[in-house]
């Protein structure tokens, strides 16, 4: 054999099988990583329109026959725990990725749904008695005593001291007939002063001295210059005629408006929508006022799959914008209160 053929080396060529294998490997060993990395975020999707008619009930006034639709729409919110989730999340459509703290603050999943879900039933008795101002003819009070405790931050100040179903009825030596007592009383303090609350619990008046902490826009913040101590109150409202609404699962205060609107046709025993299909989100105050809500740009895409022609939507930048943005072919309508989105719908061309 000669020198030469000894010299040259011999190439071998790596079966496509091993080739296979080791790409296998190292995704398995990335996507290990990226579950292994935390995200701590949450992820905003399009959820589903749902039709508010079948869940409102007011005595004595039954449901308007021939009526168009009038939709609540709900946002999928989902937790975002690792690198991985945030990668399939950022590829799915219409979907938006935020912070874990700006979303739930503090709270862990589980006590953020619990927040929502409290956070719902205070929207109902604010819709009926909004839909039943604008009615005309209903008088309304609050019932004696003060606005009930409905939850309870256990990482805030008030999770020392105060419990789901306290009757708070003074603040700091004042008597309150309603949360925004409350929650203005609480304001005036700089964060770390201490507000004293009384409250009635299983019978018996407690006094508690509750250090207050910072928080900007209702998000507990370290360096935030708005005083709260972490408790959500509710008013108690005496109505003059029985009004029952069956939110389901959905969560939150964003079906406000749209509940509102379902106890007016009711009341008046007209077609608002006119025929049309109508969707709408927006939190509502006991005074009708709209407040803005979250996840508008995947609210609109959910009523638009689900054929609505019109969306309602809280007339603020932050809603305006996004909701615009995501819709195609349905209108988009900012109102300001529940009386504005009454004077759009009748001023609304019928569908039929």
């Amino acid at each position: 054999m000669s020198r030469q053929a000894d010299e040259n080396p011999v190439r071998r060529r790596v079966p496509w099988s091993q080739i296979g294998t080791g790409v296998l490997v190292v995704i398995a060993l990335a996507a290990v990583i990226l579950e292994i990395l935390p995200a701590h975020q949450y992820a905003l999707a399009p959820g589903s329109a749902i039709p508010v008619g079948p869940k409102v009930k007011v005595q004595g006034h039954p449901p308007v026959r021939g009526a168009g639709t009038l939709y609540m729409v709900d946002v999928t919110v989902a937790p975002v725990d690792h690198l991985l989730e945030e990668l399939y999340w950022k590829l799915q459509p219409n979907v938006d990725l935020y912070p874990a703290q700006a979303v739930a603050g503090n709270l862990s999943n589980e006590q953020y749904i619990q927040l929502n879900a409290e956070m719902m039933s205070d929207s109902i008795p604010k819709a009926e008695v909004a839909a039943l101002e604008v009615a005309r003819g209903y008088k309304l009070h609050f019932k004696p005593g003060g606005p009930r405790v409905i939850f309870v931050d256990p990482s805030l100040p008030a999770g020392r001291f105060l419990k789901a179903g306290d009757i708070i009825s003074a603040v700091d030596g004042h008597p309150v007939n309603s949360a925004e007592d409350v929650s203005r009383l609480i304001k005036k303090h700089r964060p770390g002063q201490t507000v004293q609350v009384t409250v009635r619990r299983k019978g018996r008046t407690r006094t508690f001295r509750i250090p207050t902490t910072g928080s900007t826009k209702g998000v507990p913040k370290k360096n935030g210059k708005t005083a709260i101590i972490g408790v959500a109150s509710e008013n108690q409202i005496a109505l003059p005629i029985k009004i029952s609404i069956n939110p389901g699962y959905i969560g939150g205060p964003s079906a406000g408006l749209v509940f509102a609107l379902a106890i007016v046709q009711r009341l008046k025993q007209r077609d608002l929508a006119k025929g049309c299909q109508v969707a709408g989100t927006g939190e509502i105050t006991w005074n009708g006022n709209v407040l803005p809500i979250g996840g508008a740009r995947q609210k609109v895409v959910a009523a638009e799959n689900a054929g609505a022609r019109y969306f309602l939507v809280p007339d603020t930048p932050d809603n305006v914008g996004p909701a615009r943005a995501g819709a195609h072919s349905i209108r988009v309508v900012p109102v300001k209160s529940l009386r504005q989105a009454l004077q759009f719908l009748k001023a609304l061309k019928p569908c039929r």
